[in-house]
């Protein structure tokens, strides 16, 4: 290979590395939940949470493993969430150098590959899908060599080939959903030549033989288990598919069909998801060129050119996932096809440089016979400069058609670069907020910036939409993630102020209460983080001052256990019927963090007999919430339902309170109270009357 081919492929590597590498925490703003949860499964595969080692992940509704676990080792090097970015964005680089040796190695023309690594380094759905840590690329990024084995194993008839083509396919299976299409587009140019190339049917059948059994033995334990759990990965394949949904599945197909056709240079996909909302796959300069060259490879494949029958069979096949979906174009489910698609503009390029090298020697020509008369009507003086102005004109002809041509080629390269440069990075980092994912990620940024001034508590902890996002964005920081709507930690004359998160979309809860809690100048909501583009508040902050108590009727009391818990107030009715149910509210404060998990029992007995006649036992506040994650010096309020019996007789009876310690049923011995015990470890919190 010429110097000059290893300078462009260096130049388009740098290039496609720039794009997806600049800024890469930035753009796009947000943090997708696909990326968080692929980036949480890597860590728990690393810390050992998972046990070792699954062919299938069950978040994010299904997960293929691939991914997860080139994240765990990105992990290695890189911090969650942003190491999945990385590797992404390495992966997608890799892919753009891996293609032009690819379709050099296919093709033979230097120019028609760099123009296909161009394309692919350029294109504003490769750089999206490179840029965020998600599985969603990897199909296209093992389509580049499997194209090139099938193309092999074929061409040579080697079954070396077969076998090294068959496990690549196999290994496909465990990257993303839409490399179910791989064995399809195998299969049928493998059919393709089969009635194309008489000569080789036998050797046709061996190969495709070895190499289906082959993919088979490499899926087998990727279907043992699914065989076992079924519902997640055919919920997540399905649950955007055509072929579940009511109507007429025909039609729909035929919808999708000419909307996938028109996503190449009409428009792309329709909502937002992962990419741009609308943008086709091509921007019009690509787009002129890709139809030339499609057309191109379809005459050639009429006349039985291996490479334009692999590509278009590539093509077509590989599109099947994005046909099936909703919202067709799905890019998602689409960019498998990239290096088929780019290969056809690169033939379209190839192709109008020839036709604008041959015009040039057309012209050359002409020119040529011109002189030649010119010479034949002078004098034999003239002879000699006439050849030389004929030499001399056609070198300067030719140099200026290749000039010519070739800046005509910039000048569509560098709009292309243009175009996705500013498609991708236009977006303001102020306006990043407004960006996918983005709420999730800029509420955990917020939080965390309160976190040095304040204590912070963010909620709902425990929804499955939201527990991943804290669970990565906020462990080992100073926010304290909760549930308000079942345990509500009180900020109680705080030394700082206290800031308390709720996402509204899964709490309704919280600001309610607090809001009651800490009415209109004990309390406000100073901030707001909104959801795009629907504007609607995606989470609150609410501030409560310091030295600023609860607005509560409570009876306040000074009894401590040991361990530094203490029991600051309660509230409890003074009067019962039989088979009542008795609500008792306590009100529980750590002097210091504490490693065992404590239980709170609440008994209703005669007064002075140990044997309670009802009781309740239960963790503090809310088992979701266990006393080792408690805040020193925050109160936690504590609610204890009791169910009386039907048969008590009128009279005083006591209800009396303690703390032991799980799993072990160790009680604490009260250490400091102004009310009597009826032992050691059980206080009398006080005397109801039942009528």
């Amino acid at each position: 290979m010429k110097k000059e081919f290893w300078v462009a492929t260096v130049f388009i590597v740098f290039i496609a590395a720039w794009l997806r590498f600049y800024d890469l925490a930035n753009y796009h703003g947000g943090l997708l939940l696909d990326e968080i949860w692929m980036a949480l499964n890597a860590r728990n595969l690393g810390e050992g949470v998972t046990v070792c080692c699954p062919l299938y992940f069950s978040l994010p509704f299904g997960g293929h493993p691939l991914f997860v676990y080139l994240s765990w080792l990105a992990q290695l090097f890189f911090a969650p969430p942003f190491a999945g970015r990385t590797l992404s964005a390495t992966l997608g680089t890799l892919s753009v150098l891996s293609l032009i040796f690819v379709l050099y190695s296919l093709s033979r023309s230097k120019l028609l590959a760099l123009v296909g690594g161009f394309t692919l380094a350029t294109t504003v759905s490769h750089i999206t899908f490179s840029r965020a840590g998600l599985e969603t690329l990897l199909p296209s990024v093992i389509a580049i060599p499997l194209i090139w084995l099938i193309y092999q194993t074929y061409q040579k008839e080697s079954w070396r080939y077969a076998i090294l083509c068959g496990m690549v396919l196999g290994l496909s299976f465990y990257s993303y959903a839409p490399a179910a299409a791989f064995p399809i587009a195998a299969l049928a140019f493998a059919v393709w030549r089969y009635f194309t190339h008489h000569a080789s049917r036998i050797t046709n059948i061996k190969l495709t033989s070895i190499l289906l059994l082959l993919s088979f033995l490499f899926i087998l334990p990727f279907l043992y288990t699914l065989f076992f759990t079924p519902n997640q990965y055919l919920s997540h394949l399905l649950g955007t598919t055509q072929a579940t949904r009511s109507g007429n599945i025909f039609l729909s197909l035929i919808e999708n069909t000419l909307r996938v056709i028109g996503g190449v240079s009409l428009e792309g996909q329709v909502t937002q998801e992962h990419n741009f909302q609308g943008q086709p796959l091509f921007n019009p300069v690509v787009s002129f060129f890709f139809w030339i060259g499609l057309l191109i490879s379809i005459i050639g494949a009429w006349r039985k050119q291996p490479v334009p029958q692999l590509m278009i069979v590539w093509a077509v096949c590989t599109s099947l996932p994005t046909l099936l979906s909703d919202h067709a174009p799905n890019f998602a489910r689409w960019l498998q096809s990239l290096p088929a698609l780019v290969f056809f503009v690169g033939v379209g390029v190839m192709w109008t440089w020839e036709r604008l090298s041959l015009v040039a020697t057309q012209n050359n020509r002409n020119y040529s016979a011109s002189l030649r008369v010119f010479e034949k009507q002078s004098h034999g003086a003239t002879e000699i400069a006439s050849q030389s102005a004929l030499a001399m004109t056609n070198h300067l002809l030719s140099r200026s058609s290749r000039f010519g041509a070739s800046l005509l080629l910039i000048l569509c390269g560098g709009f292309t670069f243009y175009q996705s440069t500013a498609t991708y990075f236009s977006v303001p980092l102020d306006k990043r907020d407004q960006m996918w994912g983005a709420p999730h990620r800029v509420n955990a940024e917020k939080l965390i910036q309160y976190s040095k001034d304040s204590l912070v508590f963010a909620s709902p902890m425990n929804v499955p939409l939201i527990q991943p996002v804290f669970d990565l964005l906020l462990r080992d920081t100073d926010v304290n993630q909760i549930d308000g709507r079942s345990c509500l930690p009180l900020a109680w004359n705080q030394s700082r102020p206290t800031i308390y998160s709720a996402v509204t979309l899964a709490d309704k809860v919280t600001l309610d209460r607090l809001s009651k809690l800490y009415p209109q100048g004990s309390g406000r909501i100073v901030s707001e983080v909104l959801d795009y583009p629907n504007l609607y508040p995606y989470s609150q902050f609410y501030e409560v001052p310091p030295n600023t108590k609860p607005n509560l009727t409570l009876t306040s009391t000074q009894t401590s256990f040991i361990g530094g818990v203490g029991l600051i107030g309660y509230d409890m009715p003074s009067a019962a019927s039989p088979n009542d149910r008795l609500t008792v509210n306590l009100y529980w404060r750590l002097d210091q963090r504490v490693r065992d998990e404590l239980l709170v029992f609440v008994h209703f007995g005669r007064v002075g007999e140990l044997q309670p006649l009802a009781q309740h036992d239960g963790a503090p506040c809310d088992k979701g919430l266990p006393t080792p994650r408690w805040v020193a010096n925050v109160v936690y309020p504590d609610s204890h339902s009791i169910q009386l019996p039907n048969d008590l007789k009128a009279g005083i009876y006591e209800i009396r309170v303690g703390v032991y310690r799980w799993p072990s049923q160790e009680r604490l011995e009260v250490t400091q109270s102004e009310k009597k015990n009826l032992e050691k470890t059980i206080l009398v919190l006080g005397m109801i009357e039942v009528k």
